[in-house]
């Protein structure tokens, strides 16, 4: 199945920010999102599995009391309730593929 870029749903738009979903089937969802440079996706966290895959960038995402620099063909897996907040710290887009295990 084929699923063209025209096609994706605006889920979120902030400054600097915004994030598409891609794919959803009732057990996973499949969301791009880029930051601006500088942008920030505020202090938030999900109750499911979510990995994230660095497209294009590098940025800090902190993770609870933690915090990971992440870059191009990175993978981030966050766990169920951990607080998380993006920060794009390089000089181009941060790019993200979020892929999130609903069931």
């Amino acid at each position: 199945m084929l699923f063209k870029s025209e096609n994706y749903v605006t889920i979120f738009q902030t400054d600097g920010v915004v994030g598409k979903r891609i794919f959803s089937d009732g057990n996973q969802e499949i969301v791009f999102f880029k930051l601006n440079k500088n942008a920030i996706i505020d202090t938030h966290s999900l109750d499911i599995d979510v990995k994230f895959f660095i497209l294009k960038g590098r940025g800090k995402v902190l993770l609870g009391d933690k915090a990971i620099i992440a870059e191009k063909n990175d993978l981030i897996g966050v766990e169920p309730g951990i607080k998380r907040k993006w920060i794009n710290m390089g000089d181009t887009d941060l790019e993200v593929l979020v892929i999130k295990q609903l069931t």
